[in-house]
């Protein structure tokens, strides 16, 4: 039976939710309460996976209209929950050897809840093969059976055995049967018998079910006999299931070193599966280690208990269970409970959940919050362990408002959970409309696709930082003009992202290299270029041989980006450019020759920066960005000037570039 829909009514701040779709995985994105909470936690009391999950009209029909709801409750309870499922193959075949082929009008049922905690089918039946099927199971007269053989419900079948005279064992039965069918719900038999087997159960899990540091085991053993464990017992219950143990175990004081030795190769088991999908630091262990403790330390000790407990010394000592958490970077344990709410919550799920899946059964995951207390990066691994290890074998249903719980290429998967307290809709709605929904909801969403949209256009997957934006203008340029020359242009793939100068590199690198891009860097050569190649290494982030200088494609031992171009050719770009500026200066030629030149600088813009300067062209100030502008402006005029030697620079760089991108 696969989730399709579901529906919650009158349930703490939820009047009717109305039918909501259901996705493979479905997220619920709403402001904190917004009943995000309340629509999980009436869902999974349909049909829990504990099965203590009922409803109690007190403490959850909605407030405002408990007075007049309770003088009718127990004989016309209201409904709470309801979803509709698909059937499977099996599930079909199974119905159809019971009651006959074709006997379902259509392949989905729908399963109700009330507050009477009462569970309710609705399956649309097609009767007319049911009652072929009955005429055909009993060996009936030829008169009898041709006299009922046109009805076509239950009751016209029973109108026809109730008038007709026929008095045989056979005709008997058949009496008894349609009289039992005909008196109750079908739906519900048909539910019961053979589809409440395959009914999936809900999973809820969220913060108060995170395992607790210190485990009680005799406080834990009485709150199990009395039935009130809570939402953490059961998980450190389900961590000792996947470890073959029970509480019993651990009175056996002479095997203490295998009862550790189990817990600890049970939670090696999960962490291994924890680090498949955590990747803020993989240096934490989980520990075990036992002690005994007074009873009157126990929490939740009854108090006259304990005073009559110390009455009576000696104090029998109770055996309490310690799960630390070991950080083996800083060689330190803490309790389980007070350090790394992620992982912790990581690891508890996975000790619930895994003992739960170890049963075989059909669950469907409703996960609250799941990446509360998880780093932004963080929260990004849980979506790929939903999609990859939850999604393929469970439905998933989680909810959030953080923007980076969510999917950019997957919002369909999301609902938008509003409480709007000026809409005609009286309490919680649920929606799959983002376009219609309030700002403060949809500020999730916003927020995705806005940092999705610079990651594609400004970042992309292939990101090749260059400092400036000359740099960007000159590679985008020549880059066009090669393939316009069937040379080898810059790979379309790379998004070329200028950082506003060279000493905002390192840090680029460490942003951009942490979110799994593909991260190429073109960097100029001067005094410092050694100090920035090596805080590129320390950063861990990025491969060096990803990081290209221009001295490895000219013949001088640094440079700029300018210093690609052929000294001749870039010196008319230039003159091109300040055209009216040289003009301007009396004993300045109109074209700049670079005979004129004093400087013996090997960088050619430190040149014309020194020239500039000495005959106060432009008041003595030469721009980068200027010539990178002009060639922008005129790239047909220069395509057709261009010389050989500035192509092949420009190709070399482009193949080295393109290689990073190969290689991947």
């Amino acid at each position: 039976m696969e989730l399709t829909e579901a529906r919650i009514q009158n349930y703490k701040c939820i009047d009717d939710s109305g039918w909501v779709d259901f996705e493979r995985v479905t997220c619920f994105v709403g402001k904190n309460e917004s009943g995000k909470t309340a629509f999980l936690q009436a869902l999974e009391k349909l049909n829990p996976v504990d099965s203590t999950g009922n409803y109690d009209p007190l403490e959850e029909y909605p407030r405002r209209y408990y007075t007049r709801y309770k003088t009718r409750h127990e004989a016309d309870p209201d409904i709470v929950a309801s979803a509709r499922y698909d059937l499977s193959s099996q599930e079909i075949e199974d119905i159809e050897s019971e009651y006959g082929k074709g006997v379902l009008a259509t392949d989905t049922v729908e399963v109700t809840k009330d507050y009477q905690n009462n569970l309710h089918w609705n399956v649309e039946i097609n009767e007319e093969q049911i009652v072929q099927k009955l005429l055909g199971d009993y060996e009936l007269h030829n008169s009898t059976q041709q006299s009922l053989s046109s009805a076509t419900t239950l009751e016209e079948l029973w109108t026809g055995v109730e008038d007709s005279e026929a008095s045989s064992n056979e005709f008997s039965d058949l009496m008894t049967e349609v009289q039992a069918l005909r008196g109750g719900s079908l739906d519900n038999e048909l539910g019961e018998n053979i589809l409440r087997s395959y009914l999936p159960q809900f999973l809820y899990f969220d913060e108060y079910s995170i395992m607790e540091g210190d485990v009680y085991l005799d406080h834990i053993r009485e709150k199990q006999r009395q039935s009130n464990l809570s939402d953490s017992d059961e998980t450190f219950l389900s961590l000792l299931s996947i470890a073959n143990l029970d509480l019993d175990d651990f009175s056996q004081i002479d095997d203490y070193e295998g009862i550790i030795a189990e817990l600890e190769a049970a939670s090696n088991y999960i962490s291994e599966q924890v680090f498949e999908y955590w990747t803020q630091g993989p240096n934490l262990r989980v520990e075990f280690d036992k002690s005994n403790e007074e009873s009157d330390d126990l929490p939740d000790q009854n108090p006259n208990q304990a005073q009559n407990q110390n009455q009576n010394q000696p104090q029998e000592k109770q055996p309490v269970l310690h799960v630390r958490i070991y950080n083996d970077q800083h060689k330190v344990t803490l309790p389980f409970d007070e350090r790394s709410r992620g992982f912790v919550w990581f690891f508890s799920f996975l000790a619930y959940f895994g003992d739960m899946e170890n049963d075989n059964r059909e669950l469907v995951l409703l996960l609250d919050e799941p990446g509360l207390n998880l780093h932004a990066k963080a929260q990004h691994d849980f979506l790929r362990f939903i999609n990859d290890r939850l999604a393929p074998n469970h439905p998933v249903a989680y909810t959030t408002h953080s923007p980076f719980m969510l999917e950019p290429e997957r919002l369909h998967r999301s609902r938008l959970v509003i409480d709007d307290p000026e809409s005609s809709h009286e309490g919680t709605e649920i929606s799959d409309d983002i376009l219609g929904s309030d700002e403060d909801t949809l500020f999730p969403l916003q927020a995705v696709l806005g940092y999705d949209l610079i990651r594609t256009l400004l970042i992309g997957p292939e990101c090749l930082l260059v400092e400036g934006k000359s740099d960007m203008i000159y590679l985008q340029v020549m880059s066009d003009i090669l393939d316009r020359k069937d040379r080898t242009p810059l790979s379309h793939r790379w998004t070329i992202v200028p950082v506003n100068g060279a000493d905002n590199v390192p840090t680029f690198v460490s942003l951009f290299g942490a979110s799994n891009l593909t991260i190429g860097v073109l960097l100029d050569d001067d005094s410092r270029i050694d100090q920035r190649l090596r805080e590129i290494e320390e950063r861990s982030v990025l491969d060096l041989d990803h990081v290209k200088t221009v001295s490895e494609f000219i013949d001088k031992d640094e440079g700029d980006t300018e210093d690609l171009f052929s000294e001749d050719f870039y010196a008319s770009v230039v003159s091109e450019a300040y055209g009216f500026e040289l003009r301007a200066v009396e004993d300045v030629p109109d074209t700049i020759s670079l005979s004129d030149f004093q400087s013996q600088h090997p960088r050619i813009t430190n040149q014309f920066e020194s020239y500039f300067e000495r005959w106060h062209v432009n008041e003595g100030t030469f721009r980068h960005h200027d010539p990178a502008s002009e060639l922008q402006k005129k790239r047909d005029y220069f395509e057709e000037r261009i010389d050989e030697e500035t192509v092949d620079r420009f190709e070399e760089l482009f193949k080295d570039m393109n290689s990073i991108i190969d290689a991947e």
